[in-house]
Order: structure tokens, then sequence, then C-alpha cells
């Protein structure tokens, strides 16, 4: 089940909820094209449509950060659709192991994935977070990063790590247990024995652990 096509259907309206990307796509769309037909009339409607969808969705942010959460059912398949359409700087991801969503007043605003660990992370049962996105919900990416690191502690894993950029303060990530482990050597992974592509950020990146059993603390 696609989630983000499905997921309003239970209030009975047949018309698919349209996703984050296509409200921005539409709402630049009908502002460019009123821009370049030169009506001054039609360019302040326009612009009037945009300040309304900023209000809109400043009260619907306002909305889902009053609600309650839950998790959600989200298969890898439909995480990885969410996040080329969320994510700010990473929408580009290769598959992933299981993923969760997280639900406010009946509506998905954030997915996680628990992407593929190397061969040697596999054999030392440690778990790699690939990417949590949201639309900017309180709360939604602890919850997130919470669950995931529940479900690998129940499939046996010892241990979750994730990785920010520098610049991220890490505030949903110390809210879900995990502690700053310091920076990696950034660069490429690409070897002669070994292609890689080139990583769109390859600067260093920040990395977090959380145990998740005692036998990971050891």
């Amino acid at each position: 089940m696609i989630f983000a096509d499905t997921h309003r259907a239970s209030r009975g309206s047949a018309r698919p909820w349209p996703s984050h990307t296509e409200r921005k796509i539409r709402g630049s769309e009908a502002f460019s094209v009123a821009s370049s037909a030169g009506t001054p009339g039609i360019t302040g409607v326009a612009r009037g449509v945009e300040v309304r969808q900023e209000s809109q969705g400043r009260r619907r942010v306002e909305r889902l950060s009053a609600a309650r959460g839950v998790v959600w059912p989200c298969t890898v398949k439909a995480g990885l659709k969410w996040v080329r359409e969320t994510h700010r700087h990473l929408p580009k991801l290769q598959g992933g192991l299981f993923a969760a969503a997280w639900q406010l007043d009946g509506e998905i605003v954030g997915v996680a994935i628990a992407g593929n660990p190397s061969r040697v992370w596999q054999r030392e049962r440690k778990i790699v977070i690939s990417r949590v996105a949201t639309i900017g919900a309180e709360n939604a990416c602890s919850a997130l990063y919470g669950s995931l690191c529940r479900a690998a502690k129940a499939l046996g894993y010892v241990e979750a790590w994730s990785y920010t950029l520098p610049e991220e303060d890490g505030t949903s990530l110390r809210a879900a247990g995990f502690e700053d482990m310091g920076l990696t050597l950034g660069g490429s992974y690409d070897r002669p024995c070994r292609h890689r592509d080139e990583p769109v950020r390859s600067e260093p990146k920040r990395r977090w652990r959380r145990r998740l059993t005692a036998e990971g603390a050891a």
C-alpha cells in the first residue's frame, strides 16, 4: 500500500491528497504564469493566492503540532517515494530494509527508512537509519528515530547509527537517545577495486549512535 495516495480514503474522499512537492509546484506555476502575462490584476491575484497558501500551510503545521501522532505502517517503496518528494538535500536513496511513517490527525507527515548496512555491520548487528524526512510537524523526527530503533531491537540489532551534516544540531537524535560520536573523514567511497558513484555531499558527516541492548554497550 502506498499511503501517499490512499491515506485520505477513510474520510470518504475519492480525490488523492496532493503531495508536498505537487502543492509547491502548482503554486510556483500559478505565480510564474501570472507574472509572465504582465497583467497587474492577474499578478496581484496570483500573489494573493500564494500568500493564502503560505498562511494555510502555517495553520496546517500548527494544527498538526497540536495533534497526537502515532507510528504508522509504511513499505520501503512508499518511504522512498516520500523521501524523493520531501527530503531537503538527499532525496535519492538506494533501497532499504524497513521503514515507518508518522501520522498526525489522519495525515502522514513523515517517514524514516532503515538502510542496508555494510556486510561487516550486518555481522556486528548494527543498523543504519539512512533517511528521516518530515513536513515540519513537531516531534515527528524523534518519534520516527525511536520507532525504527525499537523495530531494530526486536529484529536482533544491538546498535543503531545515523549521520547528519555538521551544521545540523541533532536535537531530534538526542531526544531519541542517540549520542554524538564525532565527525567522519568525508570524501569518496570509490576505490580501484570497488567503484562507487561520487557522493552528493562529500564533506565530513556527524555520526550518531544509540545502543539498543546491553550487548551493544559492551
